[in-house]
């Protein structure tokens, strides 16, 4: 604000509202603004008691009293897996750049407490390190540079790529203090399989093959897909 920078302390989010001026409606975020958030939700008219509800919150006097949820400490560490596509296509429209760009941050971003790999894929598959690695300083700077150096050729082998990224799921997911410590799969990708298994189906059902029973329930992982087109 004001031109200043203000550095806020790790975990945080952002919120933005897109309000209503007057009667003229809302005026669009600049695309350079739309990628910065992760998802948007659609706030629809308020009915009649809601409308009421807004009226008596904007005019009445209240002591809000603020309360801490959790503390940095309480929030779970995580095992993430970031699994990105150099294949040749990914050179157009500066989509490796782009995709390198989301992994370095994402890299950036994470705790000291997580741990991380990453995946590359082409017509062959490249890891970065063959089991999750602690999210440690030098262990990031290492990655990010690593990243740097990709390189878009070849063909797409989906299958095999996100096949090693829950390989490197740990055996169990407990964490300290026997908390639940999740496993989660970040696919960057701008198109279809190419190569090996080329139906989608196919690669699906080689996935659930691959999730094993963990204290006798099924451990699903979450994949989050990343979409980078021209």
């Amino acid at each position: 604000a004001g031109g200043r920078t203000h550095q806020l302390e790790l975990p945080f989010f952002v919120l933005a509202t897109q309000n209503p001026i007057e009667q003229e409606g809302t005026y669009p975020l600049p695309e350079a603004q739309l990628d910065r958030f992760m998802f948007m939700i659609n706030v629809d008219y308020p009915s009649e008691d809601e409308e009421f509800d807004i009226i008596k919150l904007t005019t009445a006097v209240y002591d809000i009293q603020l309360e801490s949820v959790m503390s940095k400490e309480e929030i779970l560490p995580k095992d993430i897996v970031f699994v990105v596509d150099t294949s040749g296509s990914m050179r157009w429209n500066n989509q490796m750049e782009q995709a390198q760009a989301a992994l370095v941050k994402c890299v950036e971003s994470l705790g000291e407490r997580d741990r991380f790999g990453i995946v590359s894929f082409a017509t062959d598959v490249r890891t970065f390190n063959s089991e999750l690695m602690a999210a440690t300083a030098e262990n990031r700077k290492k990655a990010m540079e690593w990243v740097k150096r990709l390189e878009p050729l070849g063909g797409t082998d989906i299958n095999e790529a996100l096949l090693k990224a829950l390989e490197m799921a740990p055996k169990t997911t407990e964490g300290s203090q026997g908390k639940q410590r999740p496993f989660m799969v970040v696919f960057l990708t701008d198109g279809e399989p190419t190569v090996g298994v080329d139906d989608p189906l196919k690669i699906l059902e080689a996935l659930r093959h691959l999730l094993k029973p963990v204290n006798n329930h099924l451990v699903l992982s979450p994949l989050f897909l990343f979409n980078f087109y021209g």
